[in-house]
């Protein structure tokens, strides 16, 4: 047996150890139902006013398996910002929640100058994703992060790494996906990215709060 193949399966005993260690001694979660709906939470933003309400298919709310969500437009004098958020309140739905990089596409975007950035909110730091889409004459910039908790991170990965960490601090396993859509007007990126944190200065706390109920 060559040292390559010891080495694999050192790591994998190592790893069903830890595993079996950590289903046994890991804390029980304590999610329960919200005493208020999402929607609810969110509907009173200073300086922005909700303005419509965009309809999701029966079928896609089963498809992606959700416990509450809101998809809203909101405007403050000539912005204006669309929420969508998928909520669940366990944490083995994770993954259910789709991801832009493919959902976009597939509904004939094309996608651009994807970065990550990280933006506070009173003492709460979110570190969220950003990209450009484009279909015909339509320019949106995307802002979107995966919740788990009271943390936030721009890819699913880390948002599992949280969500263990919220299980053992907090015994808790809520987690969202949070998407912000933004019109590009006049080739103005920058301007767009100013409108979006206006927007999750405002609407962040309200949110936070709703996931610590």
């Amino acid at each position: 047996m060559g040292h390559y193949n010891r080495n694999k399966i050192a790591a994998l005993i190592i790893c069903l150890v830890v595993t079996g260690l950590f289903i046994h001694c890991f804390p029980r979660s304590n999610n329960r139902v919200k005493n208020t709906t999402l929607s609810h939470a969110v509907e009173s933003l200073e300086g922005w006013h909700s303005i419509r309400h965009i309809p999701v298919e029966d079928t896609i709310i089963k498809a992606l398996n959700l416990d509450d969500y809101i998809y809203q437009t909101f405007s403050k004098k000539q912005k204006t910002v669309s929420l969508y958020i998928g909520y669940y309140l366990s944490s083995s739905k994770i993954g259910e929640a789709h991801s832009p990089l493919v959902c976009f596409p597939g509904q004939g975007w094309t996608l651009s100058n994807k970065t990550s950035l990280s933006f506070i909110v009173d003492q709460d730091t979110i570190h969220f994703a950003q990209m450009t889409a484009e279909r015909n004459d339509r320019k949106e910039l995307i802002l979107y992060w995966f919740q788990a908790f009271d943390k936030t991170s721009p890819g699913t990965f880390m948002q599992k790494i949280n969500t263990l960490h919220a299980r053992l601090l907090h015994q808790r396993e809520d987690n969202a996906f949070v998407r912000l859509t933004i019109p590009i007007e006049k080739n103005e990126p920058t301007q767009a990215l100013l409108t979006g944190e206006q927007f999750i200065e405002a609407f962040y706390p309200h949110f936070l709060k709703f996931v610590r109920q």
